[in-house]
């Protein structure tokens, strides 16, 4: 269930992605997705392990050495929750998508995932959906 929750979700940001941007820049929305992968990797793990060393804080960034740590877990969350927060509210007002419209066949959510179903009954794709999952499909 978190596998398809997370795949959904992959997609969704990936569509809404291609809605925000402008046709020429269409080509960036993987690499900026990848970038954004990267560095939100290296500030969730390296930067926050070293802010969060008391012997890195200590060496690189006090004059007056102390015993705690440049930032803890609770105020780099609060941080980050501060961040997230301000972004969404950010894109909810600044940022307009393109006017779509209603009877487009192909932006029909039922249609999307009936395809999708047609598409798993398929022979061709019963071994990888007994790799994923073991059923009586296999």
């Amino acid at each position: 269930m978190f596998i398809f929750f997370a795949a959904t979700q992959d997609i969704a940001v990936d569509g809404w992605a291609l809605t925000l941007l402008s046709g020429p820049n269409l080509s960036y929305a993987s690499t900026a997705q990848t970038i954004g992968l990267t560095i939100g990797a290296t500030l969730s793990n390296t930067v926050f392990l070293a802010l969060n060393s008391v012997d890195f804080s200590n060496t690189w960034l006090r004059r007056v050495p102390s015993l705690e740590p440049a930032i803890t877990l609770e105020g780099y969350l609060k941080f980050w929750a501060g961040v997230y927060f301000f972004f969404t509210i950010w894109l909810v007002v600044a940022q307009k998508e393109d006017a779509t419209s209603d009877d487009d066949p192909d932006l029909d959510v039922r249609k999307v995932y009936k395809v999708m179903g047609t598409i798993l009954k398929l022979k061709s794709e019963r071994p990888f959906i007994c790799r994923i999952r073991e059923s009586s499909l296999c």
